[in-house]
Parts: structure tokens; sequence; C-alpha cells
């Protein structure tokens, strides 16, 4: 899957909800071995057990769905990975850890049954190209290729959902070969002016900040002639954000004014605006003694 659009609409908070959609229960192997090595799959930091109790019963009993299971197997919910800019090749691959003599699963193997993220695509440090080629072949035949320290390579089936999120232009990230190994691509674009007017009508009620006709007009137009911005999602947030701050500053009620307005919309584009003005509190702070 691809979601792709302009930054601030929602990529993120689209793909982080996929980890609450998935309800069901998935055996994951504590570790395996491969030619004598040993890859540890499990891991507690991104894997959640369902129950932790039976953990040391031979032949545990699954507490949703009630039937046992071989207790090298792990019964949890399905993952959810995510890796942002810090993605790089290194990470797809097995790594040997000297110490304990195991090798660590890289991040999409303990994806396996789940979803993983690759998040702000195009922004790793390693190319997009280089970082496509790396998955054309597991999400073509779903089979993945993995190598030992000792030259000897194996195959691991590879079942997850992969959701890559960007907000560049995917036809400058990506080639037709491999677009057409994404079925789903969507954008997530600008809301209209309904879904604008709504999405601040629910940040503001939820901070407590009264929100007027013509608060909301003038917001729009500012927005839209003065600034010449497309809308975007995150405005409402960003612009409460910036009218509970100068009400702390001023030491009153909140309020969106003409003023309040102004501020936070020079704070959210600089471009051919002069540089935000600090307000003067109503009151100066009392002096200090002694």
């Amino acid at each position: 899957m691809l979601l792709y659009g302009p930054p601030g609409n929602g990529k993120t908070s689209i793909t982080q909800s996929f980890a609450t959609v998935f309800d069901s229960v998935i055996y994951l192997p504590y570790a395996v071995m491969i030619d004598g090595q040993i890859m540890r799959v499990f891991d507690p930091s991104i894997h959640v057990p369902i129950n932790n109790g039976d953990a040391g019963r031979r032949n545990p009993v699954n507490a949703l769905r009630r039937e046992q299971y071989d207790a090298r197997w792990v019964a949890i919910r399905r993952p959810f990975v995510v890796a942002g800019g810090e993605l790089t090749l290194e990470m797809l691959d097995l790594r040997y850890d000297m110490t304990t003599g195991f090798y660590e699963a890289p991040l999409h193997i303990k994806a396996l049954g789940g979803c993983f993220v690759i998040d702000d695509f195009g922004r790793q440090i390693v190319s997009p190209t280089t970082l496509l080629n790396r998955w054309i072949v597991p999400m073509e035949s779903r089979v993945d290729y993995l190598k030992l320290h000792t030259g000897k390579s194996f195959s691991i089936p590879f079942e997850a959902l992969v959701i890559f999120s960007t907000n560049l232009d995917p036809e400058d990230l990506v080639d037709p070969a491999f677009l057409r190994r994404l079925p789903y691509k969507i954008e997530v674009g600008a809301p209209s002016l309904e879904t604008y007017v709504t999405i601040f009508q629910d940040v503001c009620k939820k901070a407590g900040v009264p929100l007027t006709e013509e608060a909301l007009k003038i917001i729009v137009h500012k927005v839209k002639v003065e600034k010449g911005m497309e809308f975007a999602a995150y405005h409402a947030r960003f612009i409460i954000d910036q009218v509970l701050a100068i009400s702390r500053f001023m030491d009153e009620p909140p309020r969106i004014d003409k003023r309040s307005i102004d501020y936070a919309l020079k704070n959210l584009k600089l471009r051919n605006d002069s540089a935000p003005v600090l307000l003067k509190p109503a009151r100066a702070p009392a002096a200090a003694t002694g």
C-alpha cells in the first residue's frame, strides 16, 4: 500500500490506526534454527503476547481461543512495526550478536503476520531506488532471502502488509515496475472547506477554546487568500496551540481573534512574511527581592 499526498493531512495517523484494526491472534516462534545457527524472532519491544502468565507451561492455553499450542511459540497480537527516516539497508538484514552468538531477525521479519510501515518514504539515508530494489522480490513472490555470516542463504516466507507513506511525488520516487507491485495507492489530499471547518470545530471543542463564525472566516481568508496556502488538516491543531500559548503568555483567557490568528499564521508560514513579533505580557512579573 502506498499513501501519498501533501504533509499534515493524516497519512501517519492513518497508518498508525492499522495497529488497532486487527484483533486476531497469531503464533510466533521465539527463535528458529537455520543450519545450526539460531535466529531470534520474538522481540518484546514489538510483539504483544496475549497470555504472559502461561509462558512457563508446556502446552499453554490461548486466552482468547482456548486452544493448546506448542510452548516454543508465543501467541501475540498482529505486530505493527514502524521505520522512518532512520531506516537503512542494514536494518533489513540479519544482525549477528557476538556476545550471545544469536542472530537478530531484521525488522520486516519481526513484522510477519502484521504491518510494516515505512514512514517518510524517500527521506531515508539510503536512496529510494536502492531501498525499493530490496523489496522487489519479497513483494512479488512473498518469499525473502537472508544470509548467515557463514555464507549460507535461506528463504523465509514473507507475509506482511507493507505500507509506504510519503509526502513526495511518487512518480519521482518509484519506477513503473515497482508501482505495479503496489496494488493499493491512496492519495491523502487536502481537506475540503467543510471538512476543514469541522476539524477546527472539533479541535476547539477539545481545547475548550470558543470559536466564532467570524474567526473562522478570518482564518479561511488569510490561509487561502493572504497566504496562498492549501487547506491542511494540521492547521487547526497548530493554530489553536498558538492561541493557547499566547493566552498563557498574556495571562488571559484563550480567544481566537485577529491578533492571535495573525501571530499563529506568521509562525505557520514565514515566507513572504515578517518574523513574528513577540507580544508584551498584560502585566509585568513581580520584581525579584533579596
